[in-house]
């Protein structure tokens, strides 16, 4: 009967006080740990040390972490070797579009950061260098995968060698006109630095020492007699003076046939005292005189 009442279903039975949990003493669950990032944790314990006393070159002590970290640091290596490529690949085509790796071109950015540390971490100057030679047949990979596939060794000969023709040919011509302008102001500029010291040319001026030379009027005297023994510059001027005194009727000019001959044979007369400027200075027309 006791057994039957006790263990009746429907009836409450109130827990023992040790079994009991107190309001607000509830334990929390502890989630799933996350797994910390292999790399991540590398560093903090063996790189990242204030004193700085354990030497990097050690690295972990077991050869499992030793598998990954060496798995790790080649694929970031890998990793590089891609952006290498991609940087020969704009040499070589400078107007290919952009996104050539638009699946891998984040994931290529953010392991390179990542690489940048790794490397300065853990790879010692001795440890990562590598032979020249080995530097200069991966380059030279490197450029063969960079080269598009369409392009055979013979059009990539010939595109280089005109690129080289066009560009050499460029140079040598700058060269040739930077040459030839240097020239020019090396042979210039003495006269005019000597241009500078001549006083100023005033056709007038010069017209009236040409007048003063005559000894009277309506007698032929060579040219070469009124300047002789004037600088070349001097003669230039005196001719243009020459050429205005005949325009003006103040002067004659006559010389022998022949133009070559006619350079040393050239012959002035006076022909009045009086100079053009100076007759229209008075002159007064017709229509205004008086009656």
């Amino acid at each position: 009967m006791c057994s039957e009442t006790v263990h009746s279903p429907g009836r409450p039975y109130s827990v023992p006080a040790c079994v009991e949990e107190a309001p607000g003493q509830k334990r929390k669950r502890k989630g799933a740990t996350k797994l910390q990032d292999f790399h991540q944790w590398c560093l903090a314990t063996y790189a990242d040390h204030a004193d700085g006393r354990r030497p990097r070159r050690k690295g972990p002590s077991f050869a499992d972490m030793e598998v990954l970290y060496w798995t790790h640091v080649k694929e970031q290596l890998e990793t590089l070797r891609k952006l290498q490529r991609r940087e020969v690949a704009k040499r070589w085509l400078p107007r290919a579009e952009e996104g050539l790796w638009p699946v891998e071109e984040d994931r290529l950015e953010d392991s390179l950061q990542e690489l940048g540390a790794a490397a300065d971490d853990f790879l010692e100057p001795e440890e990562y260098a590598e032979p020249d030679g080995a530097k200069l047949g991966e380059a030279a990979d490197l450029e063969a995968e960079a080269m598009p596939a369409s392009l055979s060794y013979e059009e990539l000969v010939r595109r280089n060698v005109e690129l080289f023709i066009t560009t050499s040919q460029k140079f040598v011509q700058e060269t040739e006109l930077s040459q030839r302008v240097r020239d020019w102001e090396d042979s210039i500029q003495p006269l005019l630095q000597e241009q500078e010291q001549h006083m100023p040319f005033d056709i007038h001026i010069y017209g009236d020492q040409m007048v003063s030379r005559f000894s009277q009027l309506n007698q032929w005297c060579p040219f070469a007699t009124l300047v002789a023994g004037q600088p070349a510059f001097e003669v230039c001027r005196a001719m243009l003076a020459s050429l205005q005194l005949a325009n003006d009727h103040t002067v004659e000019i006559t010389q022998q046939p022949g133009l070559e001959a006619a350079v040393d044979t050239m012959s002035l007369r006076l022909l009045t005292h009086q100079r053009a400027h100076k007759r229209f200075q008075t002159y007064a027309a017709p229509s205004m005189a008086q009656p």
